[in-house]
């Protein structure tokens, strides 16, 4: 209930757990293990990373998450490589999870403010030769539906991507763009990862994440993706 069903500290016990009691009439405790197609996926999300002095003069660093999209490119948030005086940012660097130490480069082919999304293209095209796209999916979404986000939220060194298990709350309009809301905390650092369906597909993009005070956990649908292409 804290942790997670994916959590790997949770998976252990459960398997004690579950082996304990095989010659009893309990309930097995249920746990969730990456799937191999799931770890085919997980070099495609990347982590997008950011120095830049504020016009101020101090030294702020972005980090949020990417993930390379089928016939599109890097996809993450506006927001992540935009800077405090809402200029795009230059330095922009991505990298895999587990190969933190072969950063990347990357210009910003296109950015809207307004859908908080952007469309990053790496200097060295290599880069994306090694990686499998992530799919655009063109099921109809719809509310309580079976989904999960993959991020890096408060990234360090090293750390492999988040996966959490979440449905959907709630889908809505905010000034003509489509969303929808997740029952699972965004986390700063997530914005920009992928939503994918249990298909595997991307259903939408982590933008915003709630606080007490409001807000909401906020997910762009990713058929607006097509704003940008135009």
């Amino acid at each position: 209930m804290v942790r997670g069903e994916r959590d790997k500290i949770y998976i252990k016990y459960a398997k004690w757990y579950n082996k304990l009691i095989d010659d009893f009439s309990e309930k097995h405790l249920n746990y969730r293990e990456t799937t191999s197609e799931e770890v085919n996926l997980l070099p495609s999300i990347v982590v997008v990373e950011i120095l830049y002095d504020s016009p101020s003069g101090d030294c702020i660093c972005n980090q949020g998450t990417g993930f390379y999209l089928k016939d599109v490119g890097i996809v993450t948030c506006a927001h992540v490589v935009i800077g405090v005086d809402k200029k795009p940012l230059k330095n922009i660097e991505i990298f895999r999870y587990d190969k933190n130490h072969e950063k990347v480069k990357c210009n910003i082919k296109n950015y809207d403010n307004d859908l908080d999304l952007a469309i990053l293209e790496p200097i060295s095209t290599e880069f994306l030769l090694n990686l499998t796209p992530l799919e655009e999916s063109l099921e109809k979404i719809e509310s309580l539906q079976s989904l999960k986000m993959i991020g890096y939220p408060a990234y360090k060194s090293g750390q492999t991507p988040y996966i959490v298990d979440a449905k959907i709350a709630t889908t809505y309009v905010q000034r003509t763009i489509n969303k929808f809301e997740i029952d699972c905390l965004i986390r700063d650092g997530n914005s920009g990862g992928p939503i994918l369906n249990d298909k595997n597909k991307v259903i939408g993009i982590a933008t915003e994440g709630a606080e007490k005070s409001g807000g909401n956990n906020a997910v762009v649908q990713i058929n607006e993706i097509k704003r940008l292409q135009k």
